[in-house]
């Protein structure tokens, strides 16, 4: 059994994993003023209360993009689970071509989705990940990690509509019927669903004629709003709301299992 965390700006997802599935999956609120101690009774209530037993626990397994939260982290591990983190960064063995500039600024987050998404498939894949902000990323099948596309996430532009408007209200993002609106929050939640699918599709169709042309493709969607995306796509999705996890998982197999066999 191995724990892995996926820290974002937004939230921290937690997994507890055992030979290649989450046994467990839990979200916490991403709060830099908590302290240590204070994740760590969230955390080992939920344990205890799925009678998870910490004497199985094997390694753990961070990717994270908030350096503040990286260190809570890793001594909350240290403390309460007594194993010391692997984080993981682009210095990892990951066996990816990192094709950018500057590979160290990529974040580990993209760097697991794309590691999953080649571990799992072995083609050329393009992931998307609906967080904070939303990434798309495009990944060959001989494992080069192309480069992406950054944008806005939808909660973010949601917000930012809001808290700069005078008159316009935050909304629940939801799917509406309709294109058009009837009203105030119909004409938001289409702008950001029907807006942000179009994106998407427009995006993916440049980075499929730029980097694939007539080459097979595997798109996979991530991230907690990535269901509602996938299946409005006109393209086929296929909906991975675990990817971090599992490149983590595959990290931890390349590193801790396959180094010993």
């Amino acid at each position: 059994m191995i724990f892995v965390f996926d820290i974002g700006n937004t939230n921290v997802l937690f997994g507890v994993m055992e030979e290649g599935k989450v046994l467990y999956q839990f979200r916490f609120q991403s709060e830099t003023q908590k302290t240590t101690d204070e994740y760590a009774i969230s955390l080992l209530y939920l344990l205890k209360h799925h009678e998870i037993n910490l004497n199985k626990l094997k390694e753990v397994m961070v990717s994270s993009v908030v350096p503040q939260l990286t260190f809570t982290f890793v001594r909350l591990i240290r403390k309460y689970f007594h194993k010391d983190a692997f984080v993981v960064t682009t210095a990892s063995s990951h066996g990816l071509d990192i094709k950018l500039d500057d590979p160290g600024t990529l974040g580990s987050d993209r760097l697991m989705s794309a590691f999953a998404a080649h571990t799992m498939f072995k083609k050329n894949c393009i992931t998307v990940s609906f967080g904070t902000a939303t990434t798309i990323e495009a990944l060959t099948v001989a494992g080069e990690f192309l480069g992406g596309v950054i944008f806005p996430g939808v909660k973010l532009s949601a917000h930012g509509l809001h808290s700069r408007t005078a008159q316009l209200p935050e909304v629940n993002l939801a799917k509406p019927e309709n294109v058009v609106g009837r009203n105030t929050v119909e004409c938001i939640q289409s702008g950001l669903y029907y807006g942000y699918l179009e994106l998407m599709d427009g995006l993916i169709d440049r980075i499929i004629r730029e980097q694939f042309q007539s080459m097979e493709v595997i798109i996979l969607a991530t991230g907690g709003m990535g269901a509602g995306f996938a299946s409005g796509s006109r393209h086929s999705i296929r909906y991975e709301p675990s990817l971090v996890l599992y490149g983590l998982y595959f990290m931890y197999e390349r590193l801790f299992v396959k180094k010993n066999t």
